[in-house]
């Protein structure tokens, strides 16, 4: 009888490990096609920057050149930028220092401006594939030249020092730092955003804390917020934001995004976005 139940079982046996191998050659298959797809994608998107970055790199040479207005240099522009009548955008590097894909006809690249006090400044170059990489928009953290003349002023006269001793020159000098000085920055104050998080979170949505807040139940989040120089901490869209500073519209902070959503890029709003790890990431905006 055992001989029997092994005669049978050898077979049955070798028809499940079949079905089982028959079973997995299709999910091997997807799992092939998958990884197919990703590096398809993965060269389309090289492929895209590159483009737009050589695109971009002719327009700052053209620039540098005070060029802009030849027939080259306006065959570089589209968009809103299509009918420029300036030869020089300003004193732009040469060179991107980092280019991003937004999506398979955008493409942002970063670029320095080195302003008058030597400064540097993050200036977002978009450019669009229209029958070639063309640029399209050029956007900054805007009205920053009274925030820079008040830092200038402040290291260079007595007179202007004393008078700044009613300004919080902290997070003057904070909104001004570059993207990568904020990386930097924020990297060595990580601990204490997060502390800053978790008092915030517990907050009713609706509430904006300031940093010159007098409210008693604020005051653990107002002490964190002048510790890191920063300006207000409120909620849009269901992330956090922590602003650093700028005048109206046009401000700089981060941001923690618990769902890893944070706002897409575009010139018109949020003109840079940077992911910082971890559900947190730089913001600009205009």
């Amino acid at each position: 009888m055992n001989q029997n139940i092994k005669l049978v079982a050898r077979p049955v046996l070798i028809v499940i490990l079949s079905m089982l191998c028959m079973s997995a050659k299709p999910a091997a298959a997807e799992i092939s096609q998958d990884s197919q797809t990703a590096k398809t994608a993965i060269k389309a998107e090289s492929a895209r920057i590159e483009g737009a970055k050589a695109s971009l790199e002719r327009f700052l040479a053209l620039n540098q050149k005070s060029a802009l207005l030849s027939k080259e240099g306006k065959s570089l522009l589209t968009g809103e930028l299509k009918d420029n009548r300036y030869p020089c955008a300003g004193p732009f590097d040469l060179q991107p220092n980092k280019m991003v894909s937004l999506d398979e006809t955008h493409v942002i690249g970063r670029v320095y401006l080195t302003n008058p006090d030597k400064s540097r400044q993050d200036f977002y170059m978009y450019m669009a594939d229209d029958d070639g990489w063309k640029l399209e928009a050029i956007r900054t953290l805007a009205q920053t030249g009274m925030l820079r003349t008040m830092v200038y002023l402040n290291q260079t006269n007595p007179m202007a020092r004393a008078a700044a001793s009613t300004i919080n020159m902290a997070n003057v000098e904070l909104t001004l730092k570059t993207d990568q000085e904020l990386r930097d920055w924020f990297g060595q104050h990580k601990a204490q955003m997060e502390a800053l998080r978790a008092a915030f979170v517990k907050m009713p949505a609706e509430i904006v804390v300031r940093a010159e807040s007098t409210e008693a139940d604020e005051a653990p989040i107002k002490k964190l917020l002048v510790e890191l120089a920063l300006s207000l901490a409120e909620t849009k869209d269901d992330d956090l934001h922590f602003v650093i500073g700028g005048i109206t519209d046009n401000s700089v902070g981060f941001l923690y995004s618990e769902k890893r959503t944070p706002p897409e890029i575009s010139a018109s709003e949020y003109i840079w976005v940077e992911d910082l790890g971890d559900g947190w990431y730089l913001f600009r905006t205009t």
